[in-house]
């Protein structure tokens, strides 16, 4: 993992809720908008030491990638 990596997910750990200020400082401190951001979450819990690191916040966005898993196959089924 890249020192970016660790910086993304101190900052997930410490700001969990979305709303449009974290939208903006994640723009802003990581050049990314809100949807990289969250690809490359679901993308570092797979990651053994992000889950032992990070336990409750690995399950919380799994949770979430699991949500919209449902929610874009709902949407495909329409």
């Amino acid at each position: 993992m890249t020192d970016d990596d660790y910086r993304l997910l101190e900052f997930e750990d410490s700001h969990p809720k979305l709303d449009s200020r974290k939208e903006s400082i994640v723009l802003e401190v990581f050049g990314a908008p809100i949807g990289m951001y969250y690809l490359r979450l679901f993308t570092l819990i797979e990651e053994p030491e992000v889950v032992a690191t990070y336990p409750a916040m690995s399950r919380r966005l799994a949770r979430l990638r699991s949500r919209q898993h449902r929610l874009s196959n709902r949407a495909e089924a329409d």
